[in-house]
């Protein structure tokens, strides 16, 4: 009987050191979890951010290749920039329905405008001199700089005056 209370003594007595090394053992794991949890995470949203970017890069090239497409091929495009009269109300109509179909096939465009600088004209399906179309000081910093041939960076926009301004690129 001596001998099992000394063994019952010694093991009481471990009990509590057992138990405080098998909780931080327990919680070392639980932190390494977490922190390995975190960095995965972290390296996933770089992933998708990646992924993303690829996404607006591959859609911003696409419609890069369309509009020197258009603006070198289409017909009705050219004609609108060569023609001297803008009050060619056939042409300007076509012209519109072309830049409405444009906008449809690449969704990402929200809106499209015509510049031609030889007579200080803007067109949106109207036809408005530079100094009253809202994007004026983008239109006269383009026409001061030399030819830019490179996406901007995100800049506010807005057609028409009463607007509030959206962030686009052009």
């Amino acid at each position: 009987m001596i001998k099992n209370t000394w063994f019952f003594r010694m093991l009481l007595s471990y009990i509590p050191v057992f138990l405080i090394l098998f909780g931080v053992v327990f919680l070392v794991f639980f932190q390494n979890l977490i922190v390995q949890k975190k960095q995965d995470a972290a390296k996933a949203n770089e992933i998708y951010a990646r992924q993303i970017m690829k996404s607006i890069d591959l859609s911003l090239k696409s419609i890069d290749y369309m509009i020197i497409n258009e603006i070198l091929y289409n017909k009705l495009i050219n004609e609108f920039f060569d023609e001297s009269n803008y009050r060619n109300i056939y042409l300007n109509y076509q012209v519109f329905n072309r830049l409405q179909e444009i906008k449809h096939e690449f969704p990402a465009i929200d809106s499209i405008y015509l510049v031609r600088f030889r007579d200080k004209i803007v067109y949106n399906g109207n036809i408005t001199t530079f100094s009253n179309f809202a994007d004026y000081p983008f239109i006269s910093q383009i026409n001061e700089s030399s030819y830019i041939n490179k996406w901007t960076s995100v800049r506010p926009y807005k057609e028409f005056t009463n607007q509030d301004a959206q962030p686009v690129i052009s």
